[in-house]
């Protein structure tokens, strides 16, 4: 009875072990990440990855390269939302449910654009980012 013990107290150890030392990996960026940040390096290399959220786009300092940029739309609010970047004609991504991911490419040039939520009533609820490109 008392090996029986022993092998499950040490089973335990080795368990309560092995889950502490996975909480403590992290992403291998040496940075610490707020809760619900985005970074443009979340998408695949060389994309723009942008949340959709209740109501408001992350992250809010959008930056990208000019040139093709391709931009991978993502859903994490409950609402269906789209993405427009004002001033450029022929882009909209559209995610209608959670966890929904939408993508498209564009060319773009040096300068600052707003790109924002078009469904009526959520850029005015703050669904608004600056996208600066150069």
């Amino acid at each position: 009875m008392r090996t029986a013990t022993k092998r499950a107290a040490f089973a335990a150890i080795g368990l309560t072990a092995a889950l502490g030392l996975g909480a403590c990996g992290g992403d291998g960026g040496g940075e610490a990440k707020e809760a619900g940040q985005v970074t443009n390096d979340a998408a695949p290399s060389g994309a723009l990855r942008v949340e959709a959220h209740e109501f408001a786009l992350a992250p809010k300092d959008l930056r990208a390269a000019p040139g093709t940029v391709a931009i991978e739309y993502v859903n994490a609010g409950a609402v269906p939302h789209t993405l427009v970047i004002d001033g450029v004609n022929g882009v909209k991504l559209d995610v209608a449910s959670k966890g929904d991911v939408d993508t498209d490419t564009v060319k773009l040039e040096p300068g600052t654009y707003t790109m924002y939520c078009d469904i009526p009533g959520h850029r005015q609820a703050g669904m608004e980012a600056p996208l600066t490109v150069g």
